[in-house]
């Protein structure tokens, strides 16, 4: 559910399972912020997560605070993905910055492709760049 207050800022909640086996319900509160000059974009989509069941058993509470910096080329598009993550337990010490890049392009009228590579914990105290993951994506947009 999102509510636009303003023209870049949009409160919302969701409810997300994040797994089945065993089953991790959480609710999310946050709001989606967003805002261009020019060529140049920025949006954040800070969130609280509230795991529901099963907190023992790793559906814990959590913030995140994720921000995207783009900027539009021509009829390209590329940005850095980043941000601040922790389950509020260990807010101290188990912190997580996730770093993605990434790149769309219009094939056609109709048709974007692009790609994102990403690192879910680049840095901070429990950094891995093992955690990574590439995106290969095709958009399709059609107007009646």
């Amino acid at each position: 559910m999102r509510y636009e207050l303003r023209d870049w800022v949009s409160p919302r909640a969701r409810f997300l399972v994040r797994d089945v086996d065993p089953f991790k319900p959480a609710f999310l509160v946050g709001a989606w912020l967003h805002g261009e000059h020019g060529r140049w974009g920025v949006m954040a989509d800070p969130y609280l997560q509230l795991g529901l069941a099963n907190t023992d058993q790793g559906n814990r509470s959590a913030l995140f605070l994720p921000v995207r910096g783009s900027v539009r080329v021509a009829c390209s598009e590329l940005w850095l993905d980043t941000g601040w993550n922790s389950e509020l337990a260990v807010w101290r010490d188990g912190w997580h910055i996730p770093v993605g890049v990434g790149a769309s392009t219009h094939a056609s009228d109709h048709v974007d492709v692009g790609a994102e590579l990403g690192f879910r914990t680049l840095l901070g105290p429990q950094n891995t760049p093992k955690e990574r993951v590439l995106f290969v994506f095709v958009t399709t947009r059609w107007q009646p």
